[in-house]
């Protein structure tokens, strides 16, 4: 009976259909209360969403999000779920329609040629026609894979550089081998392009993690590549020394990982500039023809011209080093192994058929969805084109406009108020925020037929050719990026980031000083037109205040008003900012997640090892986090001063089994009735939250505290909400709870 009642709540819950007021008020209503379509569709939301159980001033991601994560199931396939991932979904959802769409004469030819490939992705007749032929007539261009071949591959024909280019002139991305080469800003003077060369992005990024997790991650890489041998095969009569010869390509990736700099050293970026000419890297790094290499990889025209004088960027001098010792001492076959293996697990096996794909665990069990993404990844600018054309508003476009001005203007009244800046600093900074440069919605260039279709003049799309079609677009893309050497750097330039329409996401790039929100940011539990401004504020208005922050984090001061690297700190100013950042590293680092299980890699590990979060690596987003509420929030009390009060809300409490009844904000004296009543100022505060809901497969959480620079939800929310003043007040919090704490920090 529990079950069915539950069942019963929730389909009330998402019905959509209005929310009424109660028929007897309680003491805690009033009649200012909004019942508009577009606050009974937040509400029915956010009742799923929110659980009253938990007392918010002891675990506000819990009072917002716990609903979620007790109901929401992790899809097929998949490791975590969140509302960002489920907005994601439903933006691919809407694009499927597009590109399931038959192709017209009277579309742009850039469409047709996203709606060619987006078919031969959903072909998967096709695919299993084609079966593994397309992979092994790669193997047989760049001299075969040797653990196919058992004795009769001739490591003397072998030359691993000879071999990358093979993969190159076959439109695979060499940069997933022993480095990547490409063309970038050049960070100290960001008006000129650079050659700069990488490590390339580890599968086995392992590094960072607790020894069983890296055994277990190279057990499933070898069994992967065991299996993709056999059956690139077709036979498993080698299997014994195949699964040899997968287990040494996998140790040899670890080997190179392992020669990678910390996590907390890349997130340094003057770490990071390490520029020196060809000359210089030819003596320190003889291991490569770097003049040769070069010209392989640049324009003909541009590598003829190369000379040892030329100025390359090297990010991590450390890991060519090590590199360098690798390849002395490898023999060979497994570094032929190696290679061929990371050229198909990250650019064919995928584009096959199903046996290829679910050996890899690469699907997420929605083919349409998945080839959707494709399509996004493979041409970026057509997808974003037909989002905008299909589902942007100028209406919302304006809004959100303005939005960011009221942001921007709280950012600079920040700037001038806080007592650590010295005058000449304070300067600096001011001009910085008053020209940054805001990008909302989507360039005018997607609305432009003719720039479209130029843009992707140079790639022939087939019908029937999956592997095919993405070769010849990587290939195409890494063209366009080697001819931007030696030209000057455009800013804000409409196939970067600012052309990233169809995303659900924002950026802040440092080059430009400017800020990007995308179109496909501006819905679901970021933006809606019709419903109250403090979930607005709450949502966009937190990422816009996000974003604007990173220019004043411990990168960002890096750069001035023009994106330039300089240092415009007057040096007891640069300390007091360092003491500040200092206490976001510390504060962070006490964090932990309890949920992740000392067992989490099957064998007993240290608490500190599953469980803490890294202050160091997600320094810049948690300083971005806490400055963005507080800009928001103000914000949004100056938008009610212009325009008026708004009205609250009344949620409807869901009852889950094993739940205690409502807890509700301290002093409700309603927490047993069937309805929660928030205030306008408390939803700023839920609608932030909301927006961080997410439930992760325990190993997962466990990889994203190890390693990544975005914090889990639970903690983007409790800690940044920890020191925001403003929260402990609307909610009433004592001081001394844990979301009140005694001490709190502040940059901005």
């Amino acid at each position: 009976m529990g079950a069915a009642l539950l069942i019963a709540l929730l389909a009330v819950a998402v019905s959509g259909g209005p929310v009424a007021p109660p028929a007897t008020p309680g003491p805690e209503l009033d009649d200012d209360f909004c019942y508009t379509d577009g606050c009974n569709r937040t509400v029915s939301s956010l009742a799923l969403s929110i659980n009253t159980s938990v007392d918010p001033c002891q675990d506000f991601f819990q009072y917002a999000c716990g609903g979620f994560v007790q109901d929401t199931e992790i899809p097929p396939g998949m490791t975590t779920v969140s509302i960002i991932s489920q907005m994601g979904q439903r933006l691919r959802e809407q694009l499927q329609g597009l590109l399931a769409a038959p192709e017209s004469a009277s579309d742009p030819a850039s469409f047709n040629k996203a709606k060619r490939l987006y078919g031969s992705c959903v072909n998967t007749e096709r695919l299993e026609e084609l079966g593994v032929q397309p992979a092994l007539r790669i193997l047989e261009a760049v001299g075969g894979w040797p653990m196919l071949l058992a004795g009769s591959w001739d490591e003397d024909k072998f030359d691993w550089l000879s071999t990358l280019y093979a993969f190159e002139d076959i439109g695979i991305d060499s940069g997933n081998f022993l480095f990547s080469f490409g063309i970038k800003i050049d960070v100290p003077n960001t008006t000129r392009h650079i050659i700069q060369i990488d490590p390339p992005a580890f599968n086995l990024d392992v590094k960072a993690l607790d020894i069983a997790t890296q055994l277990r991650r190279i057990q499933e890489n070898s069994r992967k590549m065991e299996k993709s041998a056999v059956l690139l095969a077709g036979t498993d009569e080698n299997a014994g020394s195949i699964k040899l010869e997968a287990h040494l390509a996998s140790m040899l990736e670890v080997s190179l990982n392992q020669g990678t700099k910390s996590l907390e050293d890349k997130h340094n970026l003057l770490l990071n500039i390490n520029r020196m000419n060809v000359s210089s890297l030819q003596t320190e790094f003889p291991f490569v023809r770097w003049m040769e290499y070069l010209g392989r990889m640049l324009p003909a025209g541009a590598g003829a011209s190369l000379t040892d004088a030329e100025v390359v960027m090297v990010s991590d001098l450390g890991y060519l080093r090590s590199l360098g010792a690798e390849l002395a001492k490898v023999p060979k076959r497994t570094l032929a192994n190696y290679m061929v293996w990371r050229a198909l697990e990250a650019g064919v096996l995928p584009l096959l058929n199903e046996k290829a794909c679910t050996i890899l665990e690469q699907t997420s069990g929605n083919r349409a969805s998945d080839c959707v993404h494709l399509v996004q990844t493979n041409m970026r600018m057509a997808t974003a084109a037909m989002y905008v054309r299909n589902f942007s508003s100028v209406e919302v476009r304006s809004k959100v406009r303005e939005m960011v001005q009221d942001i921007g203007k709280e950012m600079l009244h920040l700037l001038e108020s806080v007592e650590w800046m010295d005058p000449a600093t304070r300067q600096q900074a001011v001009l910085k925020a008053g020209a940054m440069h805001h990008h909302v919605g989507f360039p005018d260039e997607l609305l432009n037929d003719t720039l479209l279709d130029d843009y992707y003049s140079g790639v022939e799309v087939l019908a029937d050719r999956l592997l095919d079609n993405t070769l010849a677009l990587d290939k195409e893309s890494r063209r366009r990026e080697a001819n931007k050497f030696r030209t000057p750097a455009k800013k804000r330039e409409w196939t970067g980031v600012t052309g990233y329409a169809d995303i659900v996401n924002a950026f802040y790039l440092h080059s430009e000083n400017s800020l990007s929100i995308p179109a496909g940011i501006l819905q679901g539990a970021f933006f809606q037109n019709d419903r109250p401004q403090y979930m607005n504020y709450g949502g966009i208005g937190f990422a816009i205040g996000h974003e604007v922050s990173h220019g004043f984090d411990e990168t960002g001061g890096l750069f001035n008003i023009h994106g330039l690297m300089e240092n415009w700190w007057e040096e007891e100013t640069k300390k007091r900012f360092d003491e500040k950042v200092k206490c976001i590293v510390d504060m962070y680092s006490t964090l932990r997640s309890d949920e992740v299980n000392a067992t989490v890699a099957s064998v007993t590990l240290s608490a500190s090892l599953t469980t803490q979060v890294n202050g160091v690596i997600t320094q810049s987003e948690n300083i971005a986090d806490n400055a963005a509420l507080k800009l928001a929030y103000r914000a949004y009390r100056r938008y009610t001063a212009r325009r008026g009060p708004e009205q609250g809300v009344v949620i409807p409490v869901v009852e889950r089994m094993g739940e205690e009844p409502g807890a509700g904000p301290p002093g409700d004296t309603a927490s047993h009735s069937p309805h929660v009543s928030l205030k306008p100022r408390q939803m700023f505060w839920v609608s932030f939250a909301s927006l961080w809901c997410d439930k992760h497969k325990e190993r997962e959480l466990y990889r994203t505290l190890r390693l990544s620079d975005h914090l889990p939800g639970v903690h983007r929310v409790n800690g940044a909400l920890r020191n925001q003043e403003a929260f402990a007040e609307d909610f009433n919090c004592p001081k001394g709870t844990p979301m009140n704490p005694e001490h709190k920090c502040e940059v901005w």
